[in-house]
């Protein structure tokens, strides 16, 4: 079998590779305090914190006791390196 070497490229200077990242991060909580949150990472959109939001607050609703709040967070990023995905090959 002829397995391809993944390709890695990395980056000296990191500012030129620089991202400006949105986050959403969902928590739900009772009267008894916290219940779970979403990790920053796993929303990247607001329209994914919206919908997202929408469906816990079905799943967890107020008539039951429970809240929800949706916080936004935006960072800047520094891609080190980076894999380059391999084309598909057909057969």
């Amino acid at each position: 079998m002829n397995k391809k070497k993944t390709k890695i490229t990395t980056h000296e200077h990191p500012e030129q590779e620089h991202v400006f990242i949105n986050m959403y991060e969902i928590n739900v909580y009772n009267g008894d305090g916290h219940v779970f949150a979403t990790h920053q990472r796993s929303i990247t959109t607001r329209e994914e914190a919206m919908t997202l939001l929408k469906l816990l607050s079905e799943k967890f609703p107020a008539s039951e006791g429970y809240g929800c709040t949706l916080t936004g967070y935006s960072a800047g990023a520094y891609i080190l390196a980076k894999t380059e995905p391999r084309k598909k090959t057909t057969t």
